[in-house]
């Protein structure tokens, strides 16, 4: 088999600095992306990281998505649990009640203490 195609994806910690040198030349070549949100300032992947992305002028996002046990898209990069969040075991052996308990934000900062996983429909339709 052939080789994956090369991907790009800017962290937004290295957004403007990318930004700053590229951008005057080559506007419609690059697309600058909050990196899971503003995966630097804020917990990866919550609300909280979206909303400070979004304050810095960032409207573009990569983030992750994993299934539920009852097949809902939750924000989240890893399959396995406890990383970024008071969790244990695979996200698909748990139900979306049992993983909007848990706290996405504590190992990132007393500060974020009691953020949320939230699903991919809230997220999109978040204003």
């Amino acid at each position: 088999a052939g080789a994956a195609a090369p991907r790009c994806c800017l962290s937004l910690w290295s957004a403007s600095t990318v930004a700053a040198a590229v951008y005057p030349c080559f506007p419609e070549m690059f697309t600058i992306v909050a990196h899971r949100g503003d995966s630097a300032a804020a917990p990866e992947n919550t609300f909280e990281a979206f909303d400070l992305a979004l304050q810095q002028g960032f409207y573009n996002f990569e983030t992750d998505c994993q299934l539920t046990r009852d097949g809902v898209a939750v924000v989240l990069h890893d399959e396995q649990l406890g990383r970024t969040n008071n969790g244990n075991g695979a996200v698909a052996e748990h139900c979306l009640d049992q993983l909007l308990k848990l706290d996405a934000g504590s190992w990132f900062s007393d500060a974020y203490a009691g953020a949320r996983i939230p699903t991919l429909v809230h997220l999109l339709r978040r204003n």
